[in-house]
């Protein structure tokens, strides 16, 4: 999970591009250009970021989710984002 909102690709495939900066731009798009907020829910690992904070979260013994959910809450409106300044 780290590595997925660091931008580094989890595919590692010899004869792909391996960007991985799908997810991590997706995330400093939403939180830091539109005030949104970001969810990532993996196995027993919860990742949180607002603008608020961030920060990573084990869940209760026992609660595990199999496979990954990514909830975004995206702001209805926001005058002053840019998405040219998330072009990597």
């Amino acid at each position: 999970m780290l590595a997925a909102n660091s931008g580094i690709s989890t595919k590692n495939l010899p004869e792909a591009e391996n960007r991985g900066y799908g997810i991590s731009t997706t995330r400093r798009m939403l939180v830091d250009g539109m005030s949104g907020q970001y969810m990532m829910v993996s196995g027993d690992t919860v990742y949180v970021n607002t603008k608020a904070g961030s920060g990573y979260f084990e869940l209760p013994y026992g609660i595990r989710f199999e496979g990954t959910i990514i909830a975004l809450r995206i702001p209805y409106w926001n005058d002053e984002f840019e998405y040219v300044n998330y072009i990597e």
